[in-house]
């Protein structure tokens, strides 16, 4: 059970701490800038804004997340 839903930074360091993770060691990948970035940011890890569907390119302005990447396969080049 989670302590607080998104946009709460609480849920984003349960799962690292389950992970045994470090929270600046995790990438968080979302698509609504309106309620995904902020909490991962807040936590301390390295947000993607997957840029497709309903949330796509529109949403790119003011965005809160540390890159965008239009494709899952985009987080290989990351590793």
């Amino acid at each position: 059970d989670l302590i607080e839903p998104k946009p709460s930074y609480k849920p984003f360091l349960v799962a690292a701490t389950a992970l045994v993770l470090d929270p600046k060691e995790c990438f968080y990948v979302g698509n609504d800038p309106a309620i995904d970035f902020e909490g991962a940011n807040i936590a301390g890890m390295t947000t993607l804004h997957l840029v497709r569907g309903k949330h796509g390119e529109r949403s790119l302005l003011g965005c809160e997340a540390d890159g965008h990447i239009v494709n899952l396969a985009d987080l290989m080049e990351l590793a």
